[in-house]
């Protein structure tokens, strides 16, 4: 959750030390740190996004390169989502906004999920017709 909470100030971080012009004569630690942040931050990106392609690939999912286009849009939204969490855990601690998984079209669990749902009557799975008189 911290990763998601840091996220955009990072970012934020990143784009302005790029935008900065560099120190006359800077400290080794200054060094030190310039040479891997790229690293990690190529190391984490390259990673999620390995992760990502293989997973679609071995559930057949096409539109790889869209999805990976998006991640980063996606990421500000988990962080924007996260932000809100925080916020409802200090407000209302006792509050909890459930959400059923498995509902992806991908998914082999949502025919019995969506089942479950309807019966809940949440509104969420496949609407029936009303009877006549009803």
């Amino acid at each position: 959750m911290t990763a998601a909470l840091l996220h955009p100030f990072l970012g934020f971080v990143l784009l302005l030390d790029l935008w900065r012009p560099p120190e006359a004569i800077p400290s080794r630690a200054t060094q030190f740190l310039d040479a891997v942040w790229p690293c990690v931050l190529l190391a984490g990106y390259g990673s999620a996004a390995l992760s990502t392609a293989i997973g679609m690939r071995r559930r057949q999912v096409p539109g790889t390169t869209r999805v990976l286009a998006l991640m980063p849009v996606y990421w500000l939204m988990l962080s924007a989502a996260a932000w809100r969490a925080l916020f409802q855990l200090i407000v209302a601690p006792h509050r909890w906004e459930k959400t059923e998984h498995g509902l992806a079209r991908t998914s082999r669990r949502r025919t019995r999920l969506l089942r479950r749902i309807a019966v809940r009557g949440s509104g969420a799975g496949p609407r029936r017709p009303r009877r006549a008189g009803a």
